[in-house]
């Protein structure tokens, strides 16, 4: 009963809100109700209701730095839309921003991150909803083939990219502890003569972490999985730069030996004889600029020459497009660092670098390497920065807002307790 309970928690529609756009198209019900403004609807009094019931309010959390830092930002962002020269496309901006952006952080802070068992069992919805679009991937691959880029439930690859290195970074935290977990009866450096049993559950996480890759390698999009590789490398680097331990070397040695191994064995069961991921970013490597990358490197040129011409306050929240001359449209820098210095300025540009190292300030002062949750958590933020230095308006880079909610909401006191196991870690 306790686990059926589980199903209809606040954590479970948090994810179902925070993907909604990986779904929203899927159904003809959701094409004529919009899902994610009726999640928004419950999620918010909901929210609410367990704020106010719990004891967020002695705990003074909206004193926190981060979650003041966060509401100084958003303010100032929205009030931009004053001198911003759009008018449908900043009304759409700053309304998806205080709709959506502000109560995910808000909720993620000051209500998940307030119990140990809300965070835990966030992070595990996250995968269970990644590996189902995991499986729907495949059932797409088998049915339509791979000789080119799908999209999967009718959204994007990039959007489908985002989801699953989402989903895999928790996998590969989860993994990794399990994998690395010290057997007390051997010496601390005795050599790794077998897998310990305990180790088999990290061995199964690897092997699901290869059809993941398989999958990211064939959608096409390479801003995901380019972030998600950029974010695991600084994490074997510190990990290894702190303890340059044995089994976390193994580790990655054995993740990539399960993505070549489901590579080349995949691609026989589908017929398949290249990387759509490979073929994009092959051009690259040999200093080619495709369509995709001089667009962007047009619109970070035209994002400069706007915040030249206003560099303090910024041309205005969803002001960019008009100054770009393509007209009062959605359109962003695809930068996101770009992007909030040419439309709120360097004032704005200062409060979001401040709120972000006051927000992760929290979760590394305690960082475990014996935590999945941190370790996820932290995979989960270092591959949405990456993936918002390149794609993503403001608003659409919510991912990233939550992880530095679950950075911001980790009080020192908890991630000294926030673990999913109570075994131990070979560091050495």
């Amino acid at each position: 009963m306790r686990y059926l309970s589980s199903f209809f928690s606040l954590e479970v529609f948090f994810t179902l809100w925070l993907f909604s756009y990986q779904y929203k198209k899927a159904a003809n019900l959701f094409l004529n109700y919009d899902i994610t403004l009726l999640l928004t609807a419950l999620l918010i009094p909901w929210g609410l209701i367990l704020y106010f019931k719990g004891k967020g309010i002695r705990k003074g959390r909206f004193l926190d730095y981060p979650v003041a830092a966060f509401l100084v930002m958003s303010g100032w962002f929205l009030t931009t839309t004053l001198w911003s020269l759009s008018y449908e496309y900043k009304m759409q901006k700053a309304l998806c921003y205080a709709v959506y952006t502000l109560p995910g952080f808000l909720i993620g802070c000051l209500v998940i991150c307030t119990e140990q068992r809300r965070v835990r069992r966030l992070l595990m919805t996250f995968f269970i909803f990644s590996f189902l679009l995991l499986l729907e991937c495949l059932r797409t691959f088998w049915g339509k083939g791979l000789s080119r880029i799908t999209d999967v439930l009718g959204s994007n690859y990039l959007v489908t990219g985002q989801t699953l290195v989402t989903g895999l970074s928790v996998l590969m935290a989860w993994s990794f502890t399990r994998f690395t977990i010290k057997d007390d009866r051997q010496p601390l450096r005795a050599p790794l003569k077998s897998l310990q049993f305990s180790q088999l559950p990290g061995l199964l996480g690897l092997f699901l972490s290869g059809l993941y890759v398989y999958v990211l390698l064939n959608l096409g999009g390479r801003g995901p999985l380019i972030a998600f590789g950029l974010a695991l490398s600084c994490f074997y680097l510190i990990h290894w730069w702190r303890y340059s331990g044995i089994k976390p070397a193994t580790h990655l040695g054995l993740f990539l030996a399960f993505s070549m191994l489901a590579w080349f064995s995949l691609n026989k069961v589908f017929d398949h004889t290249s990387s759509h991921f490979i073929h994009r970013l092959s051009p690259l490597l040999i200093g080619q600029v495709d369509e995709s990358v001089a667009e962007r490197v047009s619109y970070y040129q035209s994002a400069l020459a706007a915040i030249s011409q206003h560099p303090i306050t910024g041309v205005g929240l969803g002001g960019w497009p008009m100054v770009q001359g393509s007209g009062d449209i959605a359109l962003h820098p695809h930068n996101i660092f770009l992007e909030i210095l040419a439309e709120t300025g360097i004032i704005g540009s200062i409060l979001f670098v401040a709120f972000s190292l006051l927000s992760v300030h929290n979760v590394l002062r305690a960082f475990s390497f014996s935590s999945s949750a941190h370790i996820a958590i932290i995979l989960i933020t270092l591959t949405s920065f990456c993936n918002a230095l390149k794609s993503g308006d403001l608003h659409d880079n919510i991912v990233l807002f939550v992880s530095l909610s679950l950075c911001a909401g980790l009080k020192k006191q908890e991630t000294n307790d926030l673990s999913w196991s109570e075994t131990q870690v070979d560091n050495h």
